[in-house]
């Protein structure tokens, strides 16, 4: 439907989508989404395969994965000076809150009284070694090994 106001229609689509979400439904086909998800698993799906070639064309092509700007380094990191900086701040943020809400300070999980006394992460985080850099490095290499497949 036609809308003379682009606010009219922002409105509408926000509207839309929050009726949508009350419902538990998927946004992009209007059948049931899984739990806790706004998309069905069919489009959960196809939008995890499509970050993935995305991640791995910029990681490639030495561009933020964020905002498309070259950085020139190779390597590990993948986002701009910019969206690097951001990105740090967001995750020391995060990792705060955590901490004084008693949480891992690497996944969020509330931490168990017993076997966590005297740490910061949970025993699974600590068991299988799944700092943060550690998740985003296995990230970028099946990443990148899905963009060669296709």
């Amino acid at each position: 439907m036609p809308y003379k106001d682009p606010k009219d229609r922002s409105r509408y689509r926000l509207k839309w989508r929050q009726e949508h979400k009350e419902k538990g439904l998927c946004l992009y086909c209007s059948s049931p989404a899984l739990g806790g998800h706004v998309s069905c698993e069919k489009h959960l799906k196809a939008n995890r395969i499509s970050g993935l070639k995305h991640y791995a064309k910029c990681k490639m092509a030495f561009r933020c994965v964020v905002c498309g700007k070259p950085h020139g380094k190779p390597g590990y990191y993948c986002l701009c000076e910019k969206c690097l900086e951001k990105n740090r701040k967001y995750k020391k943020t995060k990792r705060d809150e955590w901490r004084k809400a008693g949480r891992c300070i690497t996944c969020g999980r509330p931490l168990e009284p017993e076997a966590d006394e005297n740490y910061k992460s949970c025993s699974s985080c600590r068991t299988y070694g799944t700092t943060l850099i550690e998740r985003e490095y296995e990230y970028s290499r099946y990443s990148i090994a899905m963009a060669r497949k296709e």
